[in-house]
């Protein structure tokens, strides 16, 4: 059941670095480069843990991700994913956002990945289910988050999934 942990992250960080818009508010420039180099280097900013202080000197934008077991029945169990999209305090303003996004740099984030957790087109919400076991992700809890220079959200999201019979 453990190995459920890992793919649930590996899901994860693959829909964000797949989006084109999460790959440029990670990315200074991105312009130039192949998609391998930009997915290369977005893995710098899309952990597989919760915070912790970032190594990077220079202000930057990362999403933080974890995952738990929180209950089993004989036939059933409910994922808990956390996701923290968390800025640095110097770069939270955004000049000329996207149309229909409001906030700092992690509330731009925060909206993003809640539509690629919950696609309004059909056809994607059935390829999410498939990705998060039997139902997509229902979001339980947004806090704000802060650690030194360093604020976000952290967002908590349920799954419930089938339970695998050894």
């Amino acid at each position: 059941m453990l190995k459920e942990l890992g793919k649930y992250k590996d899901n994860l960080s693959s829909i964000l670095l797949g989006d084109e818009y999460i790959l440029r508010f990670l990315l200074k420039e991105t312009s130039g480069k192949s998609d391998e180099a930009i997915a290369i280097e977005a893995k710098k900013y899309i952990q597989p843990h919760l915070y912790m202080e970032p190594a990077e000197a220079e202000p930057a934008c990362y999403i933080f991700l974890e995952t738990a077991v929180t209950k089993t029945t004989s036939t059933m169990k409910t994922m808990k994913i956390v996701i923290q999209p968390v800025c640095h305090k110097d770069i939270l303003t955004v000049q000329n956002s996207s149309a229909g996004y409001y906030g700092t740099r992690y509330d731009l984030l925060a909206e993003r990945i809640e539509e690629l957790l919950y696609p309004s087109d059909k056809a994607l919400s059935r390829q999410r289910q498939k990705e998060f076991g039997i139902g997509l992700p229902e979001l339980q809890s947004v806090e704000t988050f802060t650690g030194g220079l360093w604020i976000g959200r952290t967002m908590t999201y349920l799954v419930p999934d089938f339970r695998q019979v050894r």
